[in-house]
């Protein structure tokens, strides 16, 4: 990311070519459109090294420091049927916007969109790509 939106997106070195080839995408998504899949597996299948950070994440794990052993609840977080975040392709930070269709078959309502608008807004004050993957 850059540290301002007046200076240049960073690039990291990556080992993952542009050409490699991701069998598993070919039964991962199902045919049937009835099916729901997850779009995090799909994400994390054709970004660079599998790295990918989800904004507003749908689940966090938050461990209490009261407790004395180490414990962790899900915090719940609204518009799970969207993702959103940040990854590399060849070494350059674009914005990932995703429907999810494991959550309400990746319809968008207002939250969702909100959830999209305010990413969006945010990702292009920074100078970034964006990449759009509808379900």
């Amino acid at each position: 990311m850059p540290l301002s939106n007046t200076a240049a997106v960073p690039q990291r070195d990556t080992d993952d070519s542009r050409d490699r080839v991701e069998p598993s995408l070919d039964t991962l998504v199902p045919l049937d459109s009835n099916f729901p899949y997850d779009m995090h597996e799909v994400i994390t299948k054709v970004v660079d090294d599998g790295d990918f950070f989800e904004i507003q994440p749908t689940v966090l794990e938050f461990s209490s420091p009261a407790k004395s052993s180490v414990s962790s609840f899900p915090f719940l977080q609204f518009a799970k049927n969207i993702v959103v975040g940040f990854s590399r392709f060849e070494g350059k930070t674009v914005g990932i916007v995703a429907n999810q269709p494991k959550e309400l078959a990746g319809v968008l309502d207002i939250d969702a969109s909100n959830k999209a608008a305010r990413y969006s807004q945010s990702r292009s004050m920074l100078g970034l790509l964006f990449l759009i993957l509808p379900y």
